[in-house]
């Protein structure tokens, strides 16, 4: 790395002003005129060739297997977020990407990608070892709310409309949090407190804006007791659905907590995880994430067909988030805008109900009937 090049990064990497003017640019060759145009002011000779060759895309995301060095001890201004925890034989890593300010959209794994895209974050690439990380985190900054979820149960929907509110930062399925969540079970020698400060610290980063919401994927719910022991002042609700309709949705695609390979199968502790017949393994796998929800208190339990309608009346008053009359509007027209995949939010639960045979249905209720009435009755004394 040449010495202009190194100067610059480190005049950037001290200026949160500097980082919002260039990390909105996209296209590389006006990020690149800028940046130079800001290196030139400060009397620092960077060439273009120099830049933009550190600068070079990176479509699939290889960079963060290299054997990087970490760049930074501290964290980066508000304007980045965490998208990676690169665990390197040289040690377990952070690395961040500038998003800049909120902008009604969910940071989900399509926002995640285009802000590791972004030229500014492949400049800096800021990374810094986990210890570095969790001694950077001050402990103020805490999530609105979190959103656990069943799965195929409206929680897209829910994300997508607190992404409307103001200024807040709705985060989706994080690759980084579910790293870190998998941590205890790649090191369990490590102590309990040791998980829950890492814990704390990444929802923490995500939680520099207000408010912030995080929606967790759905095997997170196994791992309640973690968030309660990193997070206990911080409300969270379930979303679930009747079993049936999320084994039809699972059927036509499964999801990827249910592909083997992608967790360590002790998650689970469901002997045969591996060779079990896919639809068999859905159900034992809802009952399993259900079950782990039933039994935690505190949690505001919120079923499918209370949409959209709980998110306004129900989760943002349990997260103690008030509304005014224009963000109602916000939640309503964001409710209008569209489901996972696109158009007007339309329950579908009719549809699903036809296309179940007779052995996934007695599937639901063998493995998930029980439990799903359980939490229907739980839910009854909340109301």
């Amino acid at each position: 790395m040449t010495a202009p090049l190194e100067h610059f990064r480190s005049v950037l990497m001290a200026d949160a002003e500097l980082q919002s003017l260039l990390g909105p640019l996209e296209d590389d060759a006006a990020f690149a005129d800028a940046a130079l145009a800001v290196a030139k002011a400060r009397g620092i000779a960077l060439d273009r060739d120099t830049l933009t060759t550190v600068t070079r895309r990176d479509p699939a995301a290889l960079s963060r297997f290299l054997p990087a060095p970490a760049t930074a001890t501290a964290w980066p201004s508000a304007g980045w977020l965490p998208v990676d925890v690169p665990m390197l034989a040289t040690g377990i890593y952070v690395d961040w990407a500038w998003i800049g300010p909120p902008t009604g959209r969910v940071f989900d794994e399509v926002a995640r990608r285009r802000a590791l895209d972004r030229p500014l974050s492949r400049l800096l690439r800021w990374r810094m070892t986990l210890a570095d990380f969790v001694r950077g985190y001050g402990g103020a900054e805490k999530p609105a709310g979190l959103i656990f979820h069943m799965s195929r149960c409206g929680s897209t929907l829910v994300s997508r409309m607190l992404a409307a509110l103001p200024g807040a930062l709705s985060v989706s399925e994080s690759p980084a949090i579910n790293a870190v969540l998998q941590l205890p079970y790649l090191y369990p020698a490590s102590p309990a407190q040791e998980h829950a400060a890492i814990l704390s610290a990444m929802l923490g980063a995500f939680s520099r804006r207000d408010p912030s919401f995080i929606k967790l994927d759905a095997w997170h719910a196994l791992a309640l007791p973690q968030f309660r022991n990193a997070a206990p002042d911080v409300p969270w609700t379930f979303l679930y659905r009747e079993p049936v309709e999320v084994l039809v949705s699972q059927q036509r695609a499964s999801g990827p907590q249910l592909l083997s390979g992608i967790l360590p199968s002790r998650v689970y502790g469901i002997a045969g995880f591996e060779t079990m017949p896919e639809a068999e393994l859905s159900a034992r796998v809802l009952e399993k994430i259900c079950a782990a929800a039933a039994a935690r208190d505190g949690g505001l339990l919120c079923d499918y067909r209370e949409l959209p309608q709980a998110v306004e009346h129900r989760i943002l008053p349990h997260f103690g988030v008030a509304c005014s009359e224009t963000e109602r509007e916000a939640l309503a027209r964001t409710a209008c805008a569209g489901s996972k995949i696109a158009g007007h939010f339309v329950p579908d639960s009719g549809d699903k109900q036809s296309e179940a045979d007779e052995e996934l249905r007695a599937l639901a209720e063998r493995h998930v009937g029980g439990v799903h009435r359980q939490l229907q009755r739980l839910r009854a004394t909340q109301r």
